[in-house]
């Protein structure tokens, strides 16, 4: 039936998967990329109050934008045009913990773009931070909920650090520890969760337990060596300078 929003979301479904395969393989998605979005426009005619179809052309807003920004141009107009898609999806659907995830990655990446233009994004870093916690509060099953948070936390960290908020830096790494804990304490065999851990333990000068998570990411997948976030020997590296300065591990 060509007036069931089904059927424009379907295609529309199918125009987006195609658009992100071409990305990933280096080619120019644009041309997909726009039908799916008409198609999505044409769903949202026929049902205006869609999540499903909101959600969906967030989604390839953002990734538009994040072709746009490989290509060297400027995402912002795309990841904030994917905002408004993904706030209307929860408007429709306030129970919707997928959303929120998107909102909270869309409010990360215009973080790192304020970054990027020397400014200060720390309002967005911690809206980024809330729309991954209520995400977390509707499912708290989602790994990729505590890996966003993490995300947000520690580029948040940096962020400060680098303006001077040493102690700020320290907490947020903190807390982006404690959500890494609490998804391997649900999932204990996520290794990219091991190795994320270590990352933050190595930046927490806390190199034994660095060195610790490396081993066990490692031993429960091998693939990880080639693209670990921190490696041993930088663990070790860093090991040995802090013990020369006096410095202690966590």
């Amino acid at each position: 039936d060509a007036n069931s929003p089904a059927h424009p979301t379907g295609r529309g479904e199918l125009r987006l998967q195609w658009g992100t395969c071409l990305a990933m393989s280096g080619r120019d998605p644009t041309e997909k990329f726009r039908a799916a979005a008409d198609d999505y426009g044409r769903a949202l005619e026929l049902n205006p109050r869609s999540a499903d179809a909101w959600m969906k052309r967030g989604t390839l807003n953002m990734n538009l934008a994040v072709w746009r920004e490989r290509q060297g141009g400027d995402p912002r107009e795309g990841y904030e045009a994917a905002l408004a898609d993904c706030t209307k999806a929860t408007e429709f659907d306030p129970s919707s913990a997928a959303a929120r995830r998107l909102r909270g990655t869309l409010l990360g990446n215009l973080a790192f773009r304020t970054v990027a233009e020397g400014g200060d994004a720390s309002e967005s870093f911690a809206a980024a931070e809330a729309e991954f916690g209520k995400g977390l509060a509707i499912d708290a099953a989602a790994p990729e909920g505590w890996l966003g948070r993490v995300d947000v936390r520690l580029r948040w960290a940096d962020h400060v650090e680098g303006r001077g908020r040493a102690e700020e830096a320290t907490k947020l790494r903190f807390s982006a520890r404690d959500d890494l804990d609490a998804l391997l304490g649900r999932t204990p065999e996520r290794a990219e969760a091991l190795a994320e851990r270590a990352r933050v333990r190595h930046a927490l000068a806390d190199w034994a337990g660095a060195a610790a998570d490396l081993e066990a990411a490692l031993a429960k997948n091998p693939a990880l060596a080639g693209r670990l976030p921190v490696t041993g020997e930088e663990v070790a590296s860093a090991r040995q300078l802090a013990e020369k300065a006096g410095v202690g591990s966590e």
